[in-house]
């Protein structure tokens, strides 16, 4: 492969990685919101119970 075919091959390959890890750090922030309200919900339920 010519040097340039390597380079847009390369740039290719990281841009593929960055939405890779873009959405993993989405899906992290979504699982924290969901455990945050999870635990807000149990917090509130026993609070009632009482």
């Amino acid at each position: 492969m010519t040097e340039k075919i390597k380079h847009v091959r390369a740039d290719f390959l990281n841009q593929i990685k960055n939405i890779i890890a873009e959405s993993r750090q989405q899906a992290l922030r979504a699982v924290d919101s969901q455990r945050v309200l999870m635990y807000w919900n149990i917090g509130k339920t026993i609070l009632e119970e009482e």
